[in-house]
């Protein structure tokens, strides 16, 4: 029972939705970045992004509707898988109703070269909401505290990963969801052990 989309397939219950998110219903300028030998590069398309003063990349700007995640509302939503190119923050602050009201679990792309601060800040807000932030590194889940920004965050001038390892996503469980955590370490246990 799959569909035909764009030549890959989708299951029946999954819809497609052209829109952007963030914290604001309305409308925003997407940047889609044009690297110049590979052409579009639509997976660093951004909202916060300029790209500006990267040499060999110009840029093809779209007006895109933005929703929130607060607005679809959403009564049994299990996860949220965010990779927003540096406007993660938006997306997270368009959720907050959601999230506490569903307790959901949050995949969370962080990058310091798309947003300075965003390591700090996304875990923070998270952890506010009773959250706990990991990362998966060398077969085990690490806490976000244990997070080597010169180390584990060093990108390209290009904006490619340059660092190994180069930690970005991040996994945020709620705290009164042991069982997950339970259920997540037969992957991998969590350090330290608790």
């Amino acid at each position: 029972n799959l569909t035909e989309h764009n030549g890959g397939t989708i299951p029946p219950t999954t819809r497609l939705h052209m829109a952007a998110l963030g914290d604001t219903i309305g409308t925003a300028t997407m940047r889609v970045p044009i690297v110049e030998g590979l052409g579009v590069i639509h997976q660093w398309a951004s909202l916060v992004k300029t790209f500006a003063g990267l040499e060999g990349v110009s840029v093809h700007e779209v007006e895109v509707p933005v929703w929130t995640i607060d607005g679809l509302g959403l009564d049994d939503l299990t996860a949220i898988k965010i990779d927003a190119e540096g406007n993660e923050i938006e997306v997270l602050n368009g959720a907050l109703r959601t999230i506490e009201r569903c307790r959901p679990i949050v995949s969370c792309e962080c990058e310091e070269h798309h947003r300075e601060g965003v390591t700090w800040y996304i875990p923070g807000f998270m952890r506010a909401l009773s959250y706990d932030a990991w990362f998966w590194y060398q077969e085990r889940f690490w806490p976000a505290a244990a997070l080597d920004r010169r180390t584990m965050q060093v990108a390209s001038p290009g904006g490619m990963p340059e660092s190994d390892p180069y930690i970005q996503t991040f996994l945020f469980i709620p705290r009164e969801s042991d069982d997950l955590r339970y259920r997540l370490a037969q992957f991998g246990p969590f350090w330290p052990p608790g």
